[in-house]
């Protein structure tokens, strides 16, 4: 498989759209939005009782190259680096089923594997029962995080699941993904294992990726 990976961009609310008509006008094939929330690490928000503001997170693939040269064009047309505002980061991919991407090769996971990736971010992705985002959360600030992603994973219909290590992501679960300097990954991961629900049988799971590249995440 050539070199590909996954733009993962985090926004404000309704500025989504326009960011995706920009990308498809500069190569872009297509992109997935879907409805985030983004917790706010303020006092004075805090004594208010706001912790959540609403976010949009653009998700699409592509060549690796292809797709640094793609945040570079959106941050300097939208600045979304700005303070308070966005940030964007890259994913490598192992493997993408589709055609233009992947060219039908042989796919050798582990060449992948045993090649090193440099990178100095990692993304952590924690699936828990819907409610205990918030204590996820909590665990990874504690722990020296910034902040962190509430996604509401909903399918289509109220029959339809998605399956995600075996592990069905319903209606009633969130997933909150933190990008976190490698320095404190390790203290991150611990803390959200002992202070929330991820360790329970059938109350979530945790997964850390490699960021490869990043704008706005400090």
């Amino acid at each position: 498989m050539k070199d590909c990976s996954l733009l993962i961009i985090l926004v404000p609310f309704g500025h989504a759209p326009k960011i995706v008509k920009y990308a498809k006008e500069n190569g872009m094939v297509g992109a997935t939005v879907m409805l985030a929330f983004g917790t706010v690490k303020n006092k004075i928000l805090d004594f208010l009782g706001i912790r959540e503001i609403r976010k949009e997170l653009i998700l699409t693939a592509g060549r690796t190259e292809f797709l640094n040269e793609l945040m570079g064009k959106l941050e300097n047309k939208f600045k979304i680096t700005r303070k308070n505002f966005g940030i964007a980061f890259t994913i490598p991919l192992m493997y993408i089923n589709h055609k233009q991407l992947n060219n039908d090769e042989k796919i050798n996971f582990k060449n992948f594997k045993d090649e090193e990736i440099k990178t100095v971010k990692s993304a952590i992705f924690t699936i828990v029962n819907r409610g205990k985002a918030g204590e996820v959360v909590d665990a990874s600030l504690q722990a020296g995080a910034r902040g962190g992603t509430i996604i509401n994973a909903r399918g289509s219909g109220l029959n339809q699941t998605m399956r995600i290590f075996d592990m069905e992501i319903e209606p009633e679960k969130e997933i909150v993904l933190t990008v976190v300097d490698d320095t404190k990954l390790d203290g991150i991961v611990q803390s959200i294992r002992e202070k929330s629900d991820v360790e329970k049988d059938g109350h979530g799971i945790l997964f850390v990726l490699p960021v490869s590249k990043s704008y706005g995440i400090k």
